[in-house]
């Protein structure tokens, strides 16, 4: 087997290259025997598979969001959090994106520090199974919602790749949104619609309380209810906007 393309098949983990060989059969013999390793095992390391990814709303506070989400997400090895809510019992990894302005926001700037303080993570995340947790403030969040709405068409894909690049399995991907700010946001409802679109699944947190039952995007579409507006109006506009977004 030739150097060259050996070193093709090691550089195809690069995020910034998805373009690499796939090797045949014979091929994965071949390197399993090298590595001393089954060959099943070589190919389930290589199936690359992402954890769900999650929108959680903190309708208030939720000062215990994260100790909740610890105890309801048991089949992780290693925390990670990026952005304004971290663990204060120093329980998890923490990553600094950027410099905590709505200006400083840039997708593909935020794509790389991710990379970049995961592979400073270096062994410590090496091989485990990461959930990664990820929030902005709420000045953030109301003053960059179109740059944060346009990247979140491709957060899974491209934290993942992040996650894999350092070696490591990316088993949960959950974005915290605050309540307050989506409220505060020019288009909550359209906005909220988008969100909904690109997260798997959305969870609400209130208090020490984390709800994960289905029923979630609609809990929060009731949050939006334009003052003046029937409950029962605003929750048949809601079906009717969830029935078409499936669709």
């Amino acid at each position: 087997m030739s150097q060259s393309y050996v070193v093709a098949l090691e550089g195809s983990r690069s995020s910034r290259d998805e373009r690499g060989p796939s090797p045949t059969v014979d091929v994965v013999l071949r390197l399993a025997a090298a590595l001393q390793l089954e060959p099943t095992a070589l190919v389930a390391r290589a199936v690359r598979e992402s954890g769900p990814h999650i929108l959680c709303v903190a309708e208030d506070s939720a000062e215990s969001l994260l100790t909740s989400l610890f105890a309801t997400i048991d089949d992780v090895d290693t925390w990670v959090t990026a952005g304004e809510r971290c663990d204060p019992m120093g329980r998890h990894e923490h990553l600094s994106l950027h410099a905590g302005h709505a200006s400083a926001f840039d997708a593909q700037a935020v794509a790389l520090a991710i990379e970049e303080e995961l592979l400073g993570l270096g062994t410590t995340i090496e091989g485990r199974r990461l959930a990664m947790v990820f929030s902005e403030s709420e000045s953030i969040l109301t003053e960059a919602t179109d740059a944060i709405l346009a990247i979140e068409h491709d957060w899974s894909r491209m934290v993942s790749n992040a996650v894999w690049t350092a070696g490591a399995h990316p088993a949960w991907n959950v974005c915290v949104y605050e309540l307050a700010a989506i409220q505060q946001m020019t288009d909550p409802l359209g906005a909220c619609l988008d969100l909904i679109r690109t997260h798997d699944a959305v969870w609400t947190a209130r208090g020490d309380a984390l709800e994960t039952q289905d029923g979630g995007q609609f809990r929060l579409l009731q949050h939006l209810r334009p003052a003046g507006m029937a409950r029962r109006q605003w929750h048949e506009q809601c079906e009717r906007a969830l029935a078409h977004q499936s669709a």
